[in-house]
């Protein structure tokens, strides 16, 4: 048995991270649960973006790959989730292994949890918001209110702080909201997740803490994750 066999005897996750995102890959490393293996590459976000990722995916396949965690959310983009379900497609077509995508992965996480009126905590700016917004209302969610961090740009997305993060989702919170939601790869909050809910008193699902939850349960693997909130509970 090969090393690789021992450490993803479970299942062997290919996780797929824009190349500006420095957040996925540690978040989903802390969620790893024994005899999981994720394989990681990275991908170009640019105007051939579903190539890119295709070609990365093909590359990573030899490791054993079994199924796939895209660790973007196209929410914020005009026409993101069209475009993701584009690059579904075409993972499957060239790899033919299961897709698990943060974008639909946290609608799946607050369905799970019966979460329909919710908070949402973006790091992005008002445009970007109105879209997420927009898709949110359009999958049947109450969205009651909704903040953005309003980063500078993708890649300084990971560099907000904790309080800046914590005092977002201040403002996102009210009374009779079903759950917390942070939208978006690339905001560390997995560290938070746990005090968060303890505060608040109510769910709190984050983009990439719902892929790995999603991803998971795909593959049948129905183990907790300490430390992730009441979803990986």
């Amino acid at each position: 048995m090969t090393i690789q066999n021992r450490i993803g005897r479970k299942h062997i996750f290919g996780v797929l991270v824009p190349d500006f995102n420095s957040v996925v890959e540690p978040e989903l490393a802390d969620m790893r649960i024994p005899e999981v293996s994720h394989q990681t590459t990275r991908f170009a976000l640019d105007a051939n973006v579903l190539e890119n990722m295709a070609s990365a995916a093909e590359r990573l396949l030899p490791s054993g790959v079994e199924s796939w965690i895209v660790g973007l959310a196209t929410d914020p983009f005009a026409n993101g989730l069209a475009l993701l379900d584009q690059g579904v497609a075409r993972l499957h077509e060239r790899t033919g292994r299961p897709v698990t995508t943060a974008s639909y992965a946290v609608h799946e996480a607050l369905a799970h949890l019966s979460s329909h009126r919710i908070g949402l905590v973006t790091p992005f700016d008002d445009s970007g918001n109105q879209l997420i917004r927009q898709i949110y209302e359009e999958r049947g969610f109450d969205v009651a209110s909704i903040f953005g961090l309003n980063r500078p740009g993708l890649d300084q997305i990971a560099n907000a702080t904790d309080e800046e993060t914590l005092a977002a989702f201040e403002e996102v919170n009210e009374r009779g909201l079903d759950a917390l939601v942070q939208v978006g790869t690339g905001l560390p909050t997995l560290h938070l997740i746990e005090a968060l809910e303890e505060k608040y008193d109510r769910p709190v699902v984050t983009s990439n803490q719902a892929s790995y939850w999603h991803a998971l349960r795909s593959a049948g693997i129905e183990e907790s994750v300490p430390g992730a909130g009441r979803l990986l509970g």
